[in-house]
């Protein structure tokens, strides 16, 4: 029986090991996320520019992670070596972990091996974020948390969701969770999409427009809900013309990538009160600077891009990956294929 080697380069339990190996007799797993994390901390052995393995835990990880890239036929991962495809001669296919692949970097972007994303994965974790976003804007938490911490009891007036319009930048699996989250409020729904045609149905969504009619959304909107990858197409889409398009009230909410969003333009439109406040788990620069004003802004929330994590993210991410590997050896479509041209 023919052996499948499959690196895995995050940490699993024994208990999700057994469950990737029983997807079939020839499945072998070996765990790399120790290796992983010391090359790409200190760079790649024979990339330039990226260092050379001159300590001891970088030696090691190279002397154990080197025969078995020379046998891998699957890698499942969070991060890859930016040579991995080159390292790896049996190398057929790459599920990585996430949905977005924008910081991903190296030759597997080159097309010779099969990648496919968590897209879809984790969009009802994202949903229960975004909508912990808007209640806590729209109830004023962080005042209150002030006031806890003041030890002061002063009543205020907060706004409520029913009937609020949530309008969603981009409507794949994460804008349709949160779309049919926001239905539970009472909440009216208005989205854009890239490839929306007239007449095309979308029972959890009240109006779908086209991408042109993205400031039409904005205006129209309590809510601006960004959940698009980052691709040529959307990276600096949300800027001051579009900040300004927003109501006073509104208040926006990106999950997205901090590249769809002009971080400088939003401190501005903070600051002067172009809207009411933001709930921001990503951003332009990662980690966040200590310097940047965000942190201190009574109207922004900060999360440290952990949108789509939970107790249950590495569960979901072997549940998705064991579907996947039985496919894979049976020979069928798999799922969430990258399309390398548009970048999801």
């Amino acid at each position: 029986m023919k052996q499948r080697n499959v690196l895995v380069g995050f940490r699993l339990s024994d208990a999700q090991v057994q469950q990737i190996e029983s997807v079939h007799p020839g499945v072998r797993v070996h765990l790399v996320a120790e290796e992983i994390g010391a090359l790409l901390g200190r760079g790649a052995r024979g990339v330039p520019g990226l260092g050379e393995a001159t300590d001891e835990a970088h030696i090691r990880a190279e002397s154990r992670l080197t025969p078995l890239l020379e046998k891998a036929e699957v890698f499942f991962g969070i991060r890859v070596l930016p040579d991995l495809v080159a390292r790896s001669p049996h190398l057929r296919w790459v599920q990585l972990v996430a949905h977005g692949i924008d910081q991903i970097r190296g030759d597997i972007m080159d097309g010779g091996v099969i990648v496919t994303t968590g897209r879809g994965n984790y969009a009802s974790v994202i949903a229960e974020h975004v909508l912990l976003l808007m209640l806590m804007l729209m109830r004023q938490v962080p005042l209150l948390m002030a006031q806890q911490g003041e030890r002061r009891w002063q009543l205020i007036y907060p706004g409520e969701m029913h009937g609020k319009v949530v309008g969603l930048v981009g409507l794949g699996s994460i804008g349709m969770a949160v779309a049919r989250a926001a239905q539970g409020f009472g909440m009216q729904i208005m989205a854009v999409k890239r490839t929306a045609f007239t007449g095309e149905g979308f029972p959890d969504i009240d109006q779908v427009m086209q991408p042109e009619s993205l400031n039409t959304l904005l205006g129209s909107s309590d809510f601006v809900v960004l959940g698009v990858p980052l691709t040529a197409e959307t990276r600096g889409l949300i800027g001051r013309e579009e900040l300004r398009a927003m109501k006073p009230s509104a208040y926006l909410i990106n999950v997205a990538r901090g590249g769809v969003m002009d971080d400088s333009a939003l401190v501005e439109a903070l600051r002067e009160g172009w809207i009411a406040g933001a709930g921001l788990d990503v951003f332009e620069e990662e980690p966040l600077p200590a310097r940047s004003p965000l942190w201190t802004m009574p109207n922004a929330i900060i999360t440290p891009h952990m949108a789509g994590l939970s107790d249950r993210f590495v569960e979901r991410g072997a549940g998705l990956f064991c579907d996947n590997l039985g496919r894979y050896i049976r020979g069928e479509p798999l799922l969430n294929v990258l399309d390398l041209q548009r970048g999801y």
